[in-house]
């Protein structure tokens, strides 16, 4: 009788911190999983970013090579990429290229 109630209740006990070990190991997972998804997310965002100050500053690079050759103080690079601009490669050029 009386053993058999507080080992039914021992037994109770035992399945109820089973519950909550399973409903913690869970609640980590899932909490790893969001982890995993923000640092994904955040590359994501990073990769497009770098993405935009490389265009920004390849802008930024013809801006300048533009006012030299204007002003007359162009830099042998400048000279080239005038070159290029006028007699660079026709877009049936680039495609091959590109393949």
């Amino acid at each position: 009788g009386r053993k058999h109630k507080q080992d039914k209740t021992i037994e109770e006990i035992e399945k109820v911190r089973q519950r909550r070990r399973e409903y913690e190991e869970q609640k980590e997972e899932m909490e790893r999983i969001r982890a995993e998804e923000s640092r994904m997310k955040e590359l994501e965002n990073y990769d497009e970013w770098a993405k935009k100050e490389e265009e920004f500053h390849l802008q930024q690079q013809r801006q300048r090579s533009a006012i030299r050759l204007v002003e007359g103080r162009e830099k042998p690079i400048d000279v080239l990429a005038k070159n290029l601009l006028m007699f660079g490669l026709t877009e049936g050029e680039k495609q091959d290229r590109a393949a």
